[in-house]
């Protein structure tokens, strides 16, 4: 026997690619907590490595060029571990720290309970139909190379003794056992008919067949039923639960190619890069032919490449809308206060480029350069016509399921006619993923704006803020808190005798969002924000007694958009923002309604 494996991995090493390596698995336990439990028990060496291949943990030691460094390994690691042997594997999975499971310091033993074991076969061969009918209150359970049929889950000894006297007489070689209750838990109801399921799918009832196929304990080992539960499933668009359908498939036959064909697409899919690689490493583990081997590998690494190039290097996007603007401000003439209604129409252009290079082959570090045009322009009050302009470079670098951001941008503007303002801004981003659907934001900013002195601006500030963002996001609707702190401390010019502003100031600010598609075309898209606003140090000259009051804002700020998608580039959107500004100076006190409509075109 140990002739013939040497000759077979020496075989193996001639077809093996330069991406494959030699490694020792020094066992293969079932991918539960039983199975972790065992490992936590056996000491596996730090300098091991434990995967999760194919449902189940296989600790593997080393990645070697030669097989003979591997084999001289093997032979030392078997005085401990005799189930020790040599495998290959691909090195870019191998190196893969997301796949590696990590053993806790302390593991508790999960609870036993006694129970019947009936038969024990081998799984590597196709199981072949059972001569007698199979108690509803038994099921297949897995073992490394093995599966066992076993039933019940008792209190006591005297029931194990009673159930035993019964299967005796139908299965000769009954035994008793213990079983893992996280395996086994309980009796198991009376399922359907498999042939009642297989015409509810024929009906192309998916949604009861699925239910069917649930409670149909008695033949979960039947691989044409996982394989008609994992059709029922992608009719359904649930691709996590197929997937897991015909990974049941592809245990009970693992010669099934078609099936590990289909799996290993519905993991590119779903952009499961490391388990499409755990499959890949089984695989050639695998009895497949050697033709099927370099098929699964070819469809690996052409999803590869296309997913690589739906992920776009760059992005256009080109915004316009019009609106009409009506705002109902205060003003004060020698200290008598008059409301003023300002109604206008106004033109707003915005054009954004980006452009993503990637620095390092797993894509993983990589700079972010963008331009931003934007324009506002007003029929009759041109006065605020704005011009605005601002580059920007961010270095990124992903990390697992997060990304570290250093924003870097300078800014120009144009506005009041003739007044000049640079603006250059730094900070630190931090964002992550997790639960799935959850992420987290969190951002700090520096920016400096620098005034060119003209008739009403002649003052320079620095501005300090931190914000966080909290969401929750589905392909149904999205869900998002923010909160945010700014500080901005202004210096005098000089070269002015009287600057319109106050010298510094602290914002605080809560965002509310949520976005709800309501069809394949249609989606709305609310925001409520709340700020509040402290200014001191007021540098207005001492002959405004008015302004010479310390300012403090409340502000409060409801967006409403509806979206139409018309194709995968072009969304027409109408738009309402209502804005008030509660102020305990006159001046400041104001309540503004925008109007909009609008279209986006993304390239």
């Amino acid at each position: 026997m140990k002739r013939f494996f040497i000759l077979f991995f020496i075989v193996v090493s001639l077809f093996a690619k330069q991406e494959s390596c030699y490694t020792v698995q020094l066992s293969s336990n079932v991918a539960t907590q039983e199975g972790l439990y065992h490992l936590w028990l056996a000491h596996i060496p730090k300098s091991c490595h434990i995967f999760n291949v194919q449902n189940y943990f296989t600790p593997r030691c080393g990645c070697f060029n030669r097989y003979s460094k591997a084999k001289l390994l093997e032979k030392k690691l078997q005085k401990k571990y005799k189930e020790a042997t040599v495998v290959t594997v691909y090195k870019q999975f191998y190196n893969n720290q997301e796949g590696y499971i990590k053993l806790p310091k302390e593991l508790k033993a999960p609870k036993l309970c006694d129970s019947i074991e009936l038969l024990r076969e081998d799984k590597t061969k196709e199981q072949k139909e059972m001569q007698r009918e199979v108690p509803l209150e038994c099921k297949w359970l897995s073992f490394n190379t093995q599966r066992a049929l076993r039933c019940g889950c008792y209190d006591s000894q005297e029931e194990q003794l009673k159930a035993l006297d019964y299967y005796k007489h139908n299965f000769p070689m009954a035994k008793v056992t213990q079983t893992y209750i996280t395996r086994f838990n309980g009796f198991i109801k009376a399922p359907k008919e498999i042939e009642s399921c297989k015409d509810i799918f024929k009906k192309e009832h998916y949604k009861k067949a699925v239910e069917c196929f649930k409670k149909d304990i008695q033949h979960y080992s039947d691989f044409q039923t996982q394989i008609l539960w994992a059709q029922s499933e992608q009719k359904r668009g649930r691709i996590n639960y197929e997937i897991a359908a015909y990974e049941r498939a592809l245990t009970l036959k693992p010669t099934s190619y078609s099936t590990a064909k289909k799996l290993l697409e519905l993991y590119l899919k779903n952009h499961q890069k490391t388990t499409a690689l755990s499959l890949l490493d089984e695989v050639q583990q695998s009895s497949f032919s050697q033709k099927e081997k370099q098929e699964l590998e070819a469809i690996f690494h052409k999803e590869l490449k296309t997913a690589e190039k739906k992920d776009k290097l760059y992005s256009i996007v080109l915004n316009s809308k019009i609106g009409y603007d009506t705002n109902i401000a205060s003003t004060s003439d020698d200290g008598i206060e008059v409301a003023k209604l300002y109604k206008d129409f106004f033109l707003s252009n915005t054009l954004a480029l980006s452009y993503k290079k990637y620095i390092t082959k797993k894509r993983d570090l990589f700079i972010k350069p963008s331009l931003v045009v934007y324009s506002n322009f007003f029929a009759t009050h041109t006065l605020y016509n704005t011009f605005y302009t601002k580059v920007a470079l961010n270095l990124n670098y992903k990390y697992k399921q997060s990304l570290f951001s250093v924003p870097l941008s300078f800014a120009y503007t144009n506005y009041l006619k003739e007044n000049l303002l640079k603006t250059y801004a730094t900070g630190l981003e931090y964002k992550t993923k997790f639960l799935g659907n959850y992420s987290l934001k969190l951002a700090s900013l520096y920016s400096k704006k620098r005034y060119i002195p003209a008739s009403l601006i002649s003052y320079n500030s620095d501005s300090y803020g931190i914000d966080s963002l909290m969401g929750m996001n589905k392909k149904q609707y999205l869900i998002q808190l923010k909160l945010a702190y700014l500080y901005a401390k202004a210096s005098r010019n000089n070269s002015m005798s009287i600057p319109p502003k106050y010298l510094d100031f602290k914002s605080y600010s809560i965002l509310l969002r949520s976005f709800y598609k309501l069809d394949k075309n249609y989606s709305i898209d609310l925001k409520y924000n709340y700020n509040i606003s402290y200014y001191k140090d007021v540098i207005y000259s001492s002959n405004y007694s008015l302004l010479s009051q310390k300012r403090k804002d409340r502000l409060q700020k409801m967006t409403l958009t509806l979206n139409q998608k018309l194709s995968k580039s072009l969304n027409i959107f109408s738009e309402i923002v209502l804005t008030d500004n509660n102020s305990n100076l006159s001046v400041s006190d104001y309540s503004k309604q925008l109007l909009s409509v609008g279209m986006s075109y993304k390239f």
